[in-house]
């Protein structure tokens, strides 16, 4: 079966986003509490979709979305597929949404990784007590453990 033209998936067996919508810029907060093994974050990213769309993949595996809207209208939540096999989430959009600039905003929490991926958390001995410090590692795709995004290398 030929799949809709309106339905933009990402490939299960890949992780590959669709390029029909593609990312123009970034705004990005995040948020640390290394002591807490704690992060939080939100994003607004201006894309560009070449055709009308039903839904719209991106990259993200091991966070919490807590926002998301698409032109400032809200999605709600129960609206939202994370697929954590191809590290992606799928906003599903009420109506299709025409070709042209439009912007996505999400805000999530997550935690700080215990192994070299995303955004991880490492400790320290200093004068005697413990200090915990955060640091990232996004080779070649681990960014999506930060935050949602395009991580396409056509996209770059």
């Amino acid at each position: 079966m030929k799949p809709s033209p309106l339905v933009l998936r990402s490939d299960p067996a890949t992780g590959r986003l669709p390029t029909t919508a593609r990312p123009e810029s970034y705004d990005l907060n995040v948020s640390l509490d290394p002591d807490a093994g704690r992060f939080s974050g939100s994003v607004r990213i201006a894309v560009d979709v070449a055709a009308p769309v039903k839904d719209l993949t991106l990259h993200a595996v091991g966070l919490s979305i807590s926002k998301a809207a698409v032109d400032g209208a809200g999605i709600p939540l129960s609206s939202l597929r994370a697929d954590a096999a191809a590290e992606t989430v799928t906003l599903v959009l009420k109506e299709p949404l025409a070709a042209g600039r439009h912007s996505i905003e999400l805000a999530w929490t997550g935690e700080l990784g215990k192994h070299m991926k995303g955004l991880y958390q490492s400790k320290a001995e200093h004068e005697g007590h413990t200090e915990n410090y955060a640091f990232t590692h996004f080779e070649p795709t681990d960014a999506c453990r930060m935050f949602p995004s395009f991580d396409e290398p056509e996209f770059k």
